[in-house]
């Protein structure tokens, strides 16, 4: 297969290039229009996520805090002889 060589101006390619990601960020659901709307979209996305993580790990950290207390519970009680 041949390769051709295409001569464009600069516009030419930065208008290419323009209309080429505007189609691929409207395809993916993004209107690119406004800028400042979509700057303000994602930094929204970065807090949900970032709270989610959050939540997460505070999630965990409880999950922790929960079985240790139990066998802390289960062990006082058996070197105490509770149960019999």
């Amino acid at each position: 297969m041949e390769e051709k060589t295409i001569a464009l101006t600069e516009t030419e390619l930065r208008d290419m290039i323009t209309a080429t990601v505007h189609a691929t960020l409207t395809s993916i659901g993004i209107d690119a229009a406004d800028p400042l709307v979509m700057q303000k979209d994602f930094a929204w996305l970065r807090e949900w996520r970032e709270s989610a993580e959050e939540v997460k790990r505070k999630g965990l950290l409880a999950l922790v805090t929960i079985v240790l207390t139990a066998l802390a519970g289960a062990a006082w009680m058996a070197v105490k002889g509770g149960g019999h």
